[in-house]
């Protein structure tokens, strides 16, 4: 069959959009299948790389900008101009070069002329240093925080916190501040003073040219001090008492000695320097504490009125006889006498009968009593029977001790001692429950109290045999005591006798 004719809605539909396609500016790009029909259709803009132009383009080719000819930049001259994007100059004009350069800083100011030359200099260990177009500014130690910079000085109005330790090795250190405060409880001073050769302590100036503090010397005491001057090569020397300072406070414990001057009275003090006698009495002058010298056993105490008081025999002088007195009643009877003596033993009676001769008993251990032995018996006897428990009895003297004045040094005279005789009292007295319960035989005896003599002459009383709980007199040791009583006594008694 043949088709002479297509018309237009007898053919499908491409989805190609209708319409006009290429310009002035832009190309047609289409594409065409096999019936030749265009299947697709778009505008694509004009691009021609430069390498694709080739020959010359004449300036009535280039369409003319705003631009003024002309010559731009100079030595005085800088050429600002603007580029389009096809990279045409649509503004040319030129800037003036500014000749001097200004300089400011912290402190002071100053300029460098156009082509001059600008100087960096260094100070204060700070060195500036220039390689080509490099200009380096170093200082002779790291500044960071994490380093360990030395200064010799350091000056900052701020505050300084240090989280570290604060080592300082100068001779001094100086503080200008209202309140030193340290949250440690105890500071130490002279940490290098192990050989005790320097003195420690505090001290501050009150005056131009007077210091005051607290000090112990190098080896020395603590002193509290005033009125010296500043100290040299850490010590102030020796302090005299003319230097010592006051203090004010309340002392417990502890010895007070070496004062310049007594304690007032006032003070709690006896404004004296005396030293309380033995046997001595304190008394009061009016202004200090004052004492009288050793009393003498039948002395009283009188007061002068004003003046110290003085020692006076209670014995007045002996008065003239008096008349015979009127006969006193009869006195109560005495207490009975000791016990007399035991009698010499009875003349030895005839002899008795021999018995008959017992067995003969085993032969008992071998003794091993000798010289350096020490034993423990309940009686002995020396050269007779021994006696009831606890008794030694010879026929003989028993001696002991010795008194040989060779072998003594004599450290002084028994004192006051017909005083300490009258302060003895020698009684009658039978053993209490105690002491029967301890062994001693239930009669009556005489004797002195060991507590008595104990507060007069410790030197005779010791502990008692039967128990180291109890004392007893060693009554042989009273003799020199007596003996210097009857002395004393016989003195008194030719005083008498010279009144």
């Amino acid at each position: 069959m043949s088709i002479t004719k297509i018309t237009s809605f007898l053919l499908a539909n491409t989805g190609v959009t209708s319409g006009t396609y290429g310009g002035a500016s832009v190309v047609p790009v289409v594409i065409v299948n096999s019936e030749g029909q265009i299947t697709s259709a778009a505008n694509a803009t004009v691009s021609v790389a430069n390498t694709q132009i080739t020959g010359n383009i004449i300036s009535s080719q280039i369409a003319p900008t705003t631009v003024t000819p002309g010559t731009y930049g100079g030595s005085t001259q800088i050429p600002v101009v603007v580029v389009d994007q096809q990279g045409r100059i649509t503004s040319a004009a030129n800037t003036a070069v500014s000749t001097t350069i200004t300089l400011s800083g912290t402190s002071g100011s100053g300029s460098v002329s156009g082509g001059g030359t600008l100087s960096f200099s260094g100070a204060n260990g700070v060195t500036a240093t220039v390689s080509s177009s490099t200009i380096t500014i170093s200082t002779p130690q790291n500044l960071q925080t994490t380093s360990s910079p030395t200064f010799a000085s350091i000056s900052t109005t701020g505050d300084v916190n240090v989280s570290g330790n604060l080592t300082v090795s100068g001779a001094y250190t100086y503080t200008n501040t209202a309140i030193f405060q340290s949250v440690d409880s105890l500071i130490e001073l002279a940490a290098n003073n192990t050989g005790d050769a320097i003195d420690i302590g505090f001290y501050g100036q009150y005056n131009s040219s007077s210091y005051a503090g607290l000090v112990r010397s190098a080896g020395g005491t603590f002193v509290l001090f005033k009125g010296l001057s500043s100290p040299s090569a850490n010590t102030f020397g020796a302090i005299s008492l003319g230097n010592y300072g006051t203090l004010r406070a309340n002392v417990t414990g502890g010895t007070v000695s070496s004062l310049a001057s007594p304690i007032a009275i006032a003070d709690g003090g006896t404004n004296s320097t005396a030293t309380p006698t033995a046997g001595g009495i304190g008394y009061g002058t009016g202004t200090a504490h004052a004492y009288t010298a050793a009393g003498t056993c039948g002395y009283y105490l009188r007061s002068n009125g004003s003046s110290a008081p003085t020692w006076v025999s209670a014995l007045g002088p002996t008065g003239p006889t008096g008349p015979t007195g009127a006969p006193g009643p009869t006195g109560p009877t005495g207490s009975p006498g000791a016990t007399g003596p035991t009698g010499s033993p009875g003349p030895t009676g005839p002899t008795g009968a021999t018995g008959p001769t017992g067995p003969t008993g085993p032969t008992g251990p071998t003794g091993t009593f000798s010289s350096g032995s020490s034993y423990s018996m309940v009686a002995l006897g020396v050269n007779t029977p021994a006696g009831p428990t606890g008794t030694i009895r010879a026929t003989c003297n028993i001696t002991a001790g010795y008194s040989d004045d060779r072998l003594k040094t004599r450290t002084g005279p028994i004192a006051n001692a017909l005083c300490k005789v009258n302060n003895i009292n020698g009684f009658y007295y039978v053993p209490n429950s105690t002491a029967v319960g301890l062994g001693y035989p239930e009669r009556q005896q005489v004797g002195l109290s060991a507590q008595e003599v104990q507060r007069v002459m410790p030197e005779v009383v010791v502990s008692a045999p039967i128990s180291d709980d109890y004392l007893t007199i060693q009554y042989e040791k009273l003799t020199p005591l007596l003996i210097e009583a009857i002395k004393e006594l016989n003195e008194k008694v030719d005083n008498l006798r010279s009144v």
